[in-house]
């Protein structure tokens, strides 16, 4: 499949890259959790990957979202969250695909729920667009979460 002249097939090298991100988050996790809110280089897994931290609470309508150039392996520490999947070929782009942020928005519904509990990882792919932050049943929570962005070769 492709968007925007990008082909979504994965490279073995990409696929090497994200069984090598896994390992560095089981051997890494309690690093990661005590890791300051933003950005911060992963060279330990390539070059180009990173991990932002973020804490907030939960959220009534956040955006859809999907991403082109990484592969989002997500955790949250403390908290829980729910999220909406659904695959972009069942949405409808919105907005032009920023190059600077990774960023694609989307309008339409979602095919799959779910709610990340501490402990749990969940990896997006380029055709899993997303919305993060959903109130678990309802209830606004407080969240301390790692998103580890997985470059795609």
């Amino acid at each position: 499949m492709t968007l925007n002249g990008i082909d979504y097939s994965l490279s073995k090298e990409t696929h090497m890259l994200i069984v090598k991100a896994m390992s560095y988050i089981k051997e890494n996790y309690n690093t990661l959790k005590s890791m300051e809110v933003g950005r911060h280089e992963l060279g330990d897994i390539h070059e180009n990957a990173f991990v932002n931290v973020a804490e907030y609470d939960t959220k009534d309508n956040p955006p859809w979202e999907s991403h082109i150039k990484y592969i989002d392996i997500q955790m949250v520490f403390e908290g829980k969250e729910s999220f909406e999947i659904a695959n972009i070929d069942t949405l409808t782009k919105h907005g032009e695909y920023d190059e600077s942020k990774d960023y694609q928005d989307w309008r339409g519904e979602g095919t799959t729920s779910l709610t990340l509990l501490p402990n749990n990882l969940l990896t997006l792919y380029p055709k899993d667009a997303h919305r993060v932050g959903l109130h678990p049943k309802g209830e606004i929570t407080h969240v301390k979460k790692a998103i580890v962005k997985v470059p795609i070769l």
